[in-house]
């Protein structure tokens, strides 16, 4: 259940930043996606973590949704309330959609925190009404606000209020399942500090996603950041797959941290290279043809960077996983130090990268930053006692991916065709090495 809701809902989210790029063209899209990195940033200030530290502590039974509410309502009016007042005085355009997007992501951070909790006590179709509701009502919002021929605070407005609904079911789905405190409340700067290695771990994620982007708008301009930044949805896209498949398995990772044995994090290992080397290969062979398909001509230079993504898919999927089992652990302290590693190698190279190859240069970047997370992380886990076993996922995964390769690339067949087969070819090597 979890891991279905988590794909439909993001990849509802996912349907609507491919109807925002294609509905404003390369050189808005920049603009729209450069705001709504800072944009997504600045909401953070709005959990620090709480949510990704609720969903082990509120299973854990050591934080009660009271006292996650009170923090996260704290948090919420230090950010919300800037936001509302630039959203209502401000004259320039670009800081009214920015303080506008800011309010929706807020909105959207307090859904996942109350699906969070709907989770943690028991109560999964709940998690996933609300989930699905804000995702596709945010789909939703896009898609008329496209009929109507929105510009960039068009959108801004509809992903500001898509969320709202949701946000209302939760509220009241979540007071149900928790329908009193247990014990007297925690202090709320308590709560904020045993969340701060999460909340700074994610917004160092944020900012290390998005460095290239903020480095092409000065460096290339808005056209090549467009470029990026539609390359980057279809990273992004796929990166909806580990975070799915790492949130479905979220409460087995906990359950077994201080087990002997971990076979939980074993399969989602398995699970998330062999979903990855395949997406990868897709994308390596045939990068122009998904790009058209999904963001439309205008996009076609955008062909390039997704192909050198493509070659950080299998690390980013290993990443996600890898951050969520440190989570899981009670090791969050250590994801900070990862994602400031990130952002350290995307900033030195991409200074290097783009000015001289633009768009492609951030995807290198980010190739190289994903790569070099996934070495050190794969030694951080390793001596935390929580080993990510690669090598043998790595060799079930091997001979599979050298036959789809084979399938794609020498397979005088249309591209869908040749994907079919090439994954039928993939999944029947791995059924029958399973078999075996």
């Amino acid at each position: 259940m979890r891991l279905v809701t988590e794909l439909l809902g993001r990849g509802f989210a996912f349907g609507a930043t491919l109807l925002i790029a294609r509905g404003l063209g390369p050189e808005a899209y920049g603009a729209f996606a450069v705001l709504a990195g800072a944009a997504w940033v600045a909401a953070e200030g709005a959990d620090l973590g709480l949510t990704g530290t609720a969903a082990r502590t509120l299973a854990a039974g050591s934080w009660d949704l009271s006292d996650l509410r009170r923090a996260k309502l704290a948090l919420s009016a230090l950010v919300a309330g800037p936001a509302l007042l630039v959203a209502a005085t401000s004259h320039r355009t670009w800081l009214r959609a920015l303080a506008v997007l800011v309010l929706g992501m807020v909105a959207v951070s307090w859904t996942e925190t109350l699906g969070v909790a709907l989770r943690s006590a028991r109560r999964p179709l709940a998690e996933a009404a609300v989930l699905l509701l804000a995702r596709a009502g945010s789909l939703a919002a896009v898609a008329l606000a496209g009929a109507g021929g929105a510009t960039l605070s068009g959108y801004a407005c509809a992903l500001a209020l898509a969320p709202l609904p949701a946000l209302f079911v939760a509220a009241g789905l979540a007071a149900r399942a928790y329908p009193g405190a247990g014990r007297p409340p925690r202090p709320v700067g308590a709560l904020i500090r045993e969340g701060l290695p999460v909340g700074l771990a994610t917004a160092l994620a944020l900012v290390a996603y998005r460095v290239e982007l903020w480095l092409l708008l000065p460096l290339r301009g808005g056209g090549e950041t467009g470029l990026f930044g539609g390359a980057l949805r279809v990273f992004d896209g796929l990166r909806l797959i580990p975070g799915a498949v790492a949130q479905g398995a979220m409460p087995y990772l906990v359950e077994e941290a201080q087990a002997p044995r971990a076979p939980a994090r074993e399969r989602t290992v398995r699970s998330v290279v062999l979903l990855g080397v395949p997406a990868a290969l897709v994308v390596l062979a045939f990068a122009p043809e998904i790009v058209a398909l999904l963001l439309g001509e205008a996009f076609a230079g955008a062909a390039g960077p997704v192909r050198v993504l493509a070659l950080a898919i299998v690390p980013a999927f290993i990443n996600t996983l890898l951050l969520q089992s440190l989570l899981a652990a009670g090791h969050a302290a250590q994801m900070p130090r990862l994602m400031a590693l990130r952002l350290a190698v995307s900033l030195g190279a991409g200074l290097l990268a783009i000015p001289a190859l633009g768009a492609v240069g951030g995807a290198a970047t980010c190739a190289l930053a994903e790569v070099l997370v996934l070495a050190r992380g794969h030694r951080v886990a390793a001596s935390r006692g929580v080993p990510i076993a690669l090598a043998a996922a790595a060799r079930e995964a091997a001979g599979p991916a050298a036959l789809m390769a084979i399938v794609l690339v020498a397979l005088p067949a249309p591209p869908p065709l040749a994907v079919a087969l090439g994954l039928a070819a993939y999944a029947g090597t791995v059924a029958r090495a399973q078999r075996g």
